[in-house]
């Protein structure tokens, strides 16, 4: 009935060919030879840290010529997943009409090699301190030495392999990656002039990095070096997307998120830094959107930020 089916809705001309489908391993074989797909001027490379620890890094430069003083660089945690959407985001926005020249961004993306654990391996290098939340599988906490590695390791590996400009360095990252962009903000603030901390998970350790966010703004004076700072959430990340209150978890996902206060977090951070000296901060709601759904919107804003910070005039959150 099927293959009957199949038949009739091919043209009459056709239809005498319709007892003989050929199969579909001698369909493939007429198929083209394929190869992996290749993007220019990307390339990447494994690195083992002074600690132990084994990275995948990943490096795109802009195919213009280095400006004067080097190329801005853009840190991308979590790459494994989110470096290509930030490679092809970035240069999006290097094809505009209205970009300047030289405008683009070498962006690096930090990840981690073959078979290895990704979840695992994140949860311990990107929250500040370790926790026993029974939410986390394996160990917590490995912040300052990671931190370290992409300060004293990385960043010099990454100066030797193209020029960049050591005052245009921003890092980005999401969920917990957002809470260690934050974490480094206030640990080690030279290392970026612009931070951007894409739903942060501020409610990790029962909001430890609430105090630090606090005495590292009081602490600023005017003679600091300028800072920009951007946070996120999506929309649905405090309370639920109308379509999950028909879900059977319901009221498990409502309080979950209430508890979690993404945005009411991200906002209050984004407060508390914009009103220390010297530091620009900037909180996006961003509608329509979840913790999962948001990142790609999340990488446009984060890129707007840091590549066209003359489009948008200061806002306070």
């Amino acid at each position: 009935m099927i293959r009957t089916l199949a038949c009739l809705l091919l043209s009459l001309p056709l239809l005498a060919g319709c007892a003989a489908l050929p199969p579909a391993q001698a369909a493939s074989e007429a198929l083209p030879q394929t190869a992996p797909m290749q993007l220019p001027n990307l390339r990447q490379w494994d690195m083992r840290a002074a600690n132990g620890r084994d990275y995948r890094l990943f490096i795109a430069a802009p195919q213009a010529a280095a400006p004067e003083t080097g190329y801005p660089v853009f840190y991308v945690l979590d790459a494994n997943h989110l470096f290509l959407t930030v490679v092809e985001t970035v240069r999006a926005f290097e094809r505009r009409p209205d970009s300047p020249p030289g405008m683009g961004a070498v962006i690096v993306g930090i990840g981690y090699p073959d078979g290895v654990d990704t979840r695992l391996a994140r949860t311990l290098d990107l929250t500040p301190v370790p926790s026993d939340s029974p939410r986390l599988r394996g160990p917590s906490g490995g912040g300052d030495a990671f931190l370290a590695f992409i300060r004293d390791e990385l960043k010099p590996a990454v100066a030797q392999l193209v020029a960049v400009d050591p005052q245009r360095q921003a890092i980005f990252g999401h969920s917990f990656g957002g809470l260690f962009v934050l974490h480094a903000l206030v640990s080690a603030p030279e290392t970026f002039q612009t931070y951007i901390a894409a739903s942060p998970s501020l409610w990790y350790g029962e909001g430890v990095m609430g105090p630090p966010l606090v005495e590292f703004a009081q602490a600023r004076n005017a003679a600091d070096p300028p800072l920009r700072v951007l946070i996120t959430a999506g929309e649905y990340e405090q309370s639920p997307a109308p379509g999950v209150t028909r879900h059977h978890h319901a009221s498990d996902i409502h309080r979950d998120l209430a508890a979690r206060a993404q945005v009411d977090q991200g906002a209050g951070a984004a407060r508390v830094l914009d009103a220390a000296p010297g530091i620009e901060a900037r909180f996006d709601r961003i509608d329509g959107e979840d913790h999962g759904s948001v990142v790609p919107a999340a990488i446009s804003r984060a890129t707007s930020f840091l590549l066209k910070p003359y489009q948008r005039e200061k806002t306070r959150p």
